[in-house]
């Protein structure tokens, strides 16, 4: 009886749990919204729920869909489960798994011509590398031994306070 009453009040408050922090299914209009892009394969970036991880060309996972409130100044990259996404150490790998900002200071940037792309620790450079025949993302500097190609990751589909940004030829922070 008691071990069957633990379950219940577990299960109970799992599920009380999961409709505190739904997942996003609309943007917020008050961050700047947007996909990403690998910019050398062309393909869309995708997430695996369980782990936070960022993937190209795997379509048995779902598109990410990622946040940015910059009138705020934050810094912070979201998911659409309002997880922080972070450069994980020392794999240097791209997660978005945990509530909690890191460090990071990530931004969108223009480069020169009309591509916006994503930015941490001042820099555009990410990696696709090859991990048990999935193409993980990694930051500018991923482990040893493993097959990468270096990328951008550009913002497409980008909605709210980014959606009118008429920036300059230069590469610079949108605000």
């Amino acid at each position: 009886m008691k071990l069957s009453f633990s379950l219940v009040v577990s299960s109970m408050l799992s599920t009380a749990l999961g409709t505190v922090i739904p997942a996003r299914q609309v943007d917020d209009p008050k961050s700047c919204c947007f996909n990403l892009q690998d910019t050398t394969s062309g393909k869309h970036v995708r997430q695996d729920a369980h782990t936070g991880e960022l993937f190209v060309d795997d379509s048995s996972l779902p598109e990410g869909r990622y946040c940015i409130n910059q009138k705020i100044n934050s810094k912070v990259l979201y998911d659409r489960r309002n997880n922080a996404c972070i450069l994980t150490s020392p794999r240097n790998s791209v997660e978005c798994l945990d509530g909690t900002p890191g460090g990071d200071t990530w931004q969108l940037v223009r480069n020169v011509g009309e591509d916006i792309f994503l930015e941490d620790y001042g820099s555009i450079d990410f990696n696709v590398c090859n991990v048990n025949g999935r193409q993980k993302i990694f930051g500018a500097k991923p482990p040893g031994g493993l097959d990468c190609k270096l990328t951008h990751l550009s913002a497409d589909n980008r909605a709210g306070q980014c959606n009118s940004y008429a920036g300059g030829a230069k590469v610079m922070p949108i605000s």
